[in-house]
């Protein structure tokens, strides 16, 4: 029979799926809905995404509507990832007419710029919880902008002693 190694490692979504479909990690946990021939998704919670900015501009971001959020900078993900469908959902759209200035894949990436004061972004709220991780920023009111965690695995392993077991728990 073959073993299952668990791994703890710091990857994007997109990453961990690519690495789950190509055999080279197990299984994992990723943000978004994965519906993907040969792949098994467990969606496990709704992660509430919170808009934030420097702390130092809350009394211009405090009222903002959505249409006047969309004017500000924007430090924002890349396309693939499952941040960015969310976020387009509770923009309606508008991430067209977003002013972005720079593009990051890493979360402690996102708050060292928006701290910084080289704009506002997006991040889920659970990390804003971490001590020490909203310091100098401001967080916006919820807007009701959530993404799904969810457990993948390949389909075709889905019996696998190891993997059945983290169903079974997770379930």
């Amino acid at each position: 029979d073959e073993n299952i190694g668990f791994t703890i490692s710091r990857k994007t979504s997109e990453q961990i799926r690519n690495d789950v479909m190509n055999g080279s990690l197990d299984c994992g946990f990723v943000f978004g809905n994965y519906h993907i021939d040969g792949l098994g998704a467990l969606e496990l919670a709704e992660i509430p995404m919170r808009i934030i900015g420097p702390a130092n501009w809350e009394q211009e971001l405090v009222n903002c509507t959505i249409d006047e959020l969309v004017k500000f900078s924007w430090i924002f993900m890349y396309s693939d990832c499952p941040f960015y469908d969310a976020s387009n959902k509770v923009l309606k759209g508008r991430l067209s007419k977003l002013n972005i200035t720079t593009r990051v894949d890493d979360e402690d990436q996102i708050l060292n710029l928006v701290a910084s004061g080289f704009g506002i972004s997006i991040i889920p709220e659970e990390t804003l919880r971490i001590p020490g991780k909203a310091d100098n920023l401001y967080i916006h009111p919820d807007l009701g902008m959530k993404v799904t965690l969810s457990f993948i695995y390949p389909k075709r392993r889905e019996n696998h002693q190891a993997i059945a077991t983290v169903l079974e728990n997770l379930s």
